[in-house]
């Protein structure tokens, strides 16, 4: 058997919407009656079930949920064990974040300290490098001036020297 759609504005509505796909496979179960086979379904799996509870041994039963009940409780005790590690856990990270802000507090403390120091010595060095400039262009200025009559007075006082020699040879 075939269907036709002969509403081209409700297909176009269908296809372009949101849920199209839905609403399309939705029709064409209800077209062709296939909601009524999967109620059907549903409701044989029910009354399935339900024969099923009934057939079932209690005894047997009560001695599965009494194991199940067994479980429950060693899991219940895991659970409370795993919960207190948690909670020891939690103490000791929190006394370890305390820790680590203590030791960072004290490292700021220091690495300030060293650098207030390193500044001072720079300043210093700075200062002594700007003392020795001065001092090496005050060397460059004697040398400059008194040097070359220190030479010459030491040349000057040899041959005075060598002249009073020469005099008592003559």
């Amino acid at each position: 058997m075939e269907y036709f759609f002969f509403d081209g504005e409700r297909i176009k509505d269908l296809a372009v919407g949101d849920n199209a796909e839905q609403v399309v496979r939705e029709a064409i179960r209800d077209l062709i009656g296939l909601n009524l086979y999967e109620t059907l379904g549903s409701d044989m799996d029910s009354l399935v079930k339900k024969i099923r509870r009934r057939n079932i041994d209690i005894p047997e039963m009560q001695k599965k949920i009494e194991e199940k009940e067994g479980e429950i409780s060693l899991i219940k005790k895991k659970i409370r064990n795993i919960n207190t590690q948690i909670n020891e856990k939690k103490h000791g990270l929190t006394e370890l974040k305390e820790k680590k802000e203590i030791i960072e507090n004290k490292l700021k403390r220091k690495a300030g300290r060293i650098a207030i120091e390193k500044r001072e010595k720079e300043k210093n060095l700075l200062e002594l490098n700007e003392e020795l400039k001065e001092l090496n262009d005050e060397i460059r200025r004697i040398c400059d001036d008194v040097l070359p009559f220190l030479i010459a007075s030491d040349v000057c006082e040899n041959l005075l020297k060598q002249l009073k020699k020469e005099k008592r040879y003559c």
